[in-house]
């Protein structure tokens, strides 16, 4: 009996230094997949070219930096570990604080959710037993709010559409518009966003994505099946639609049923919808 062929391995040839890299927490990639945000362990940010590694801002706040959040290639919202909400134009290197925001003990922040069109931003911040919502409008006044008892979990504002999707921890999706609160859908877990549309993983009953989906406001589509169960968070949706299955040392394409392996010593990790292959502080962009 022939053994079955062993999966390819990926390759570290024509990697990049990127000295964060090494203990980073948080990697996220701009809406592009351009820039790179590399948040480390100490809680200071750095933000490199995605294919040169070329460092081009530094920021280190007042407290430590707990969580990143791209608005478009040059801007990025992030919040410090006592809650403090700041505004960094990486380009210039202009950082600037917009709020204070206290959130009831119990609740940790969850998501950042905004709309470049409408310029309104949703900072969530949720336990299990609810959430509490600060909302900016264009001219930057907050609005305090809480949506329902909902434990949120993964939030996206779409584009135009004045619509804030919302998905809790039993996994149920809702849509929030003009202060109205409805549930659209049931197992299912934000794992993207493009436009107005949003991105679902459908779930089985141990909380497994078997499949992808996508929801344009009015009707959903199925977009791929999934060959074997997976974490929701291990879906990756790339520019053009492909979809991927990273784990630490794997990257699966369902759809072809194709398998790389990360080479010895290295890990794959997620940066938006890049992929990176990592080893120590070199790295190489395999999907963006």
């Amino acid at each position: 009996m022939r053994e079955p062929a062993p999966y390819p391995t990926l390759s570290l040839r024509s990697a990049i230094k990127l000295v964060s890299l090494s203990d980073a927490k948080m990697v996220a990639g701009s809406p592009s997949g351009n820039v790179l945000a590399v948040l480390g362990a100490d809680g200071r940010l750095q933000v490199a070219a995605a294919q040169s590694g070329v460092v081009i801002d530094r920021v280190q706040a007042h407290a430590p930096i707990i969580h990143v959040t791209w608005i478009s290639d040059r801007l990025l919202f992030f919040v410090t570990a006592d809650n403090v909400l700041y505004t960094d134009d990486v380009l210039n290197q202009r950082v600037r604080a917009i709020a204070q925001l206290d959130a009831p003990a119990g609740e940790s922040l969850r998501e950042i959710a905004f709309s470049a069109y409408t310029n309104d931003v949703f900072v969530i911040y949720a336990g299990d037993g609810g959430n509490t919502v600060f909302q900016f409008d264009t001219n930057e006044h907050m609005y305090e709010r809480s949506i329902a008892n909902l434990a949120i979990r993964r939030a996206y504002d779409s584009t135009t559409a004045l619509t804030l999707y919302l998905s809790d921890a039993s996994n149920r999706l809702y849509q929030w518009r003009s202060g109205a609160l409805q549930q659209i859908a049931t197992h299912v877990a934000i794992i993207a966003n493009r436009g107005n549309t949003v991105y679902g993983a459908s779930l089985n009953q141990a909380g497994q994505a078997i499949s992808v989906k996508a929801y344009n406001g009015e009707r959903w589509h199925t977009i791929g099946t999934l060959r074997q169960p997976v974490r929701p968070a291990d879906i990756v949706i790339d520019h053009t639609g492909r979809i991927y299955v990273v784990h630490r040392d794997a990257l699966i394409d369902p759809a072809k049923g194709l398998t790389w392996l990360a080479p010895p010593g290295a890990r794959l990790m997620l940066a938006g919808h890049d992929i990176l292959l990592v080893r120590g502080s070199m790295y190489r962009v395999i999907v963006d």
